[in-house]
Parts: structure tokens; sequence; C-alpha cells
């Protein structure tokens, strides 16, 4: 294989890397082929956005692997760092001579049990990314060249544009996972679409209803109805509520099998969803899902915290918010008919409610 091949097998298994932190050891493989060595690493060595520690290797035992990164190894590491010259590739006879080298504890404790000998380093220090790279070989195969080191400067800018690139997807991946773990908390179905209709965040109760395929489905070419009506009367409220200069928030209903009754949509606009990463902005919108016909989950804890009822005043107050009559809640309850009665009594007492309906529409407050 001629260099000009090696460097494009290089490249591509960095690109592949910078989509799949899983392939990261393959392309440091590569560069150590590319450069006659053993092993070579990579590694984040300063704090980052979106906690991003960064650790990868190839031809590293286990054990080397661990003693390589050891919290006393990495501060070994820091006189090295320092000597690097960020953004140049720099071999270790131009930091320290090779007999000086041989003194060091960082290569008795740690490089000698490899193997190795001769190293050469790039690092990488910036704003939003920091990180080094280091390609080791035997002592008998000689000093890397100069032809080697040029080789490898070029190979970690690559390097460096899929680490910067990955950085940065982390850091939306971590928004996107925070803004899903919030949307979970809400019991309606939330959903944040591009104005193609494509989902980009779902939360429980959407990716139920998405599951069901009742009244709104995921498919091919994003969401849509259960007919092509219903899936052009989405798409265009879609396009409405994202479209500027002057967004609007737009409320259709979608059929679903009988008898069950229509879907609710309510479409929001949200903007610009930055997906600078990709390389493009996307307007989307939130798109909120109401079921009719589903029971609300009232907050339990929060309404006997607000109002002070007692845990048997709120499951009867519960009961009679899905519709059981207070014949049905004494039977459910083993309970006597006066008994509820007199709970319903202090229920209404304590909400201010003077009415099963008032008493019904507070209770719906507390949904979750």
């Amino acid at each position: 294989m001629t260099a000009d091949s090696e460097n494009r097998r290089c490249i591509e298994l960095i690109a592949a890397a910078a989509l799949d932190r899983a392939q990261w050891p393959s392309a440091l493989a590569s560069i150590a082929n590319r450069l006659r060595s053993d092993h070579a690493l990579i590694f984040s060595n300063k704090s980052m956005a979106a906690r991003w520690p960064f650790v990868a290797t190839t031809g590293l035992a286990d054990d080397h692997r661990a003693r390589f990164f050891a919290p006393h190894t990495m501060r070994l590491w820091e006189p090295w760092h320092r000597a690097m010259t960020p953004g140049r590739v720099v071999r270790h006879q131009e930091v320290v001579g090779d007999r000086d080298f041989e003194r060091t504890e960082i290569y008795n404790d740690v490089i000698r049990p490899t193997g190795a000998f001769h190293g050469t380093c790039f690092q990488h220090d910036g704003t939003d990314l920091s990180f080094h790279l280091n390609v080791c070989r035997r002592r008998q195969t000689g000093a890397f060249l100069d032809r080697e080191t040029q080789a490898l400067q070029a190979l970690a800018s690559h390097v460096t544009l899929a680490l910067q690139f990955q950085c940065r997807l982390s850091v939306l991946e971590e928004r996107v996972s925070l803004l899903s773990s919030t949307l979970d908390r809400i019991s309606e179905g939330v959903i944040v679409v591009d104005v193609k209709g494509r989902p980009l965040v779902a939360n429980l109760a959407a990716e139920r209803l998405l599951e069901e395929a009742d009244g709104l489905a995921l498919t091919p070419s994003g969401l849509g109805g259960l007919t092509r009506g219903a899936t052009d009367k989405f798409r265009a409220a879609l396009v409405k509520a994202a479209s500027p200069p002057v967004p609007h928030a737009t409320r259709i209903h979608l059929p679903r099998r009988s008898p069950r009754p229509p879907l609710l949509l309510e479409i929001l606009p949200a903007g610009q969803f930055d997906l600078s990463v990709a390389g493009s902005s996307r307007p989307f919108a939130v798109v909120l899902l109401r079921e009719v016909d589903r029971p609300i989950t009232i907050n339990r804890s929060a309404l006997m915290d607000f109002y002070r009822l007692t845990p048997r005043e709120a499951g009867i107050a519960l009961l009679l918010a899905d519709g059981l009559t207070v014949e049905a809640i004494g039977a459910k309850l083993k309970l006597a008919r006066g008994t509820i009665r007199n709970n319903l009594k202090r229920i209404f007492e304590k909400t201010d409610s003077h009415s099963q309906v008032a008493l019904l529409a507070l209770l719906r407050g507390f949904g979750s």
C-alpha cells in the first residue's frame, strides 16, 4: 500500500470515528500503522463543555492502558503537555534527550513496560477542545523521521476537525437529553418537529401515541394522519405555525379510529432550532397532543399538600375525578355511603368548592 493510499485510509477511519466514538481505536490503529508504530492514544486533558472526558487507544494491553491514565500518571504527563507547542507535532527528543528520558519516572513506570521508547505527540489546546495525541514505537525501529512527523501533522488536522465535530455533537446530545427528560414529565404528548413534519424530540406520551398510530403516525416522509386529507391538514398547520415573519399558534383535530373522539393538536411556533453542528438551521414547532377521552393523571401529593387533604380524602377525590359515583367509591374502598359523604363534605370545605362540577374542575388543575 502506498503512502497516499495509507493516508486516505487513515482519513476515512478518522471521519468514521467523528460519527461513532467506537471507531477511534480503528482510526488510531491506522495512524500507528502509517507511522510504523506499536501503539497510539488520544485523550482530552482539560475540562471541556458537556462533560466530555475522552480516551481511546490502540495497541495497549488493559494493564498498560490503566497505568497510562491513572491519576498519578496524569500528573506526570503535565510537564510534557506544557512543553508541547499547541498545533505542532513534537518528537520526545525535542523535549528531553534519550539518556535523560531513560531516567524519567514517566518512562520507567509507564512507557517502558509497554516496550516502547520513541514517541511523537500532538497537542491541540482550544477553548472548546483540548486533547493530546501520542504515537509510540520500539527503540529498534528508530526515531521518528521528518517525513513521518509531517504525515502525522497532516493527519492531526483531520483528527482535530473530527473531535471538534464530536465535541459539539456531544453538547447537542446533552441538550436534547435534558429537553427529553423535561418533556417526559408532561402527561400529554409533546413532539418537537421540523417544518416537514419530521420529529426531532418526542416525550414518552407522544411515543406511545405514535406507536398506536391512531390519529397521528410516523411515516417515511414524516408525521401524518390516518388519511391523506388528515396528513395534508397537519402539514399545512405546521407550515403556518413555523412560517416567518409572524408565526401563529394553530389548533386542529385529526380523526381517530371509531368510536374514539378526534385527537386534538396545538402547534406552537418555537423559532429556529440551532443545528449548526450539521451546518444548517431548520425552523421547528412544538406539537401538543391531547386525548379528550384519556383520564387525567392527578398529582396526588400536590393536591394533599395544597389543600391539606388526608390520604383517604385525596383517594376519594381522585376516584371522583375518575368518574365514580359515591356508591362505586364506597364499594371500591369498602366504606359505608355515609363515610364517603362525610369525607366529601370535608373535601368541599377544604377546597372551597360549592358543587361537584367546581370540585372536578379544580382537580383537573392538578393534572400531572
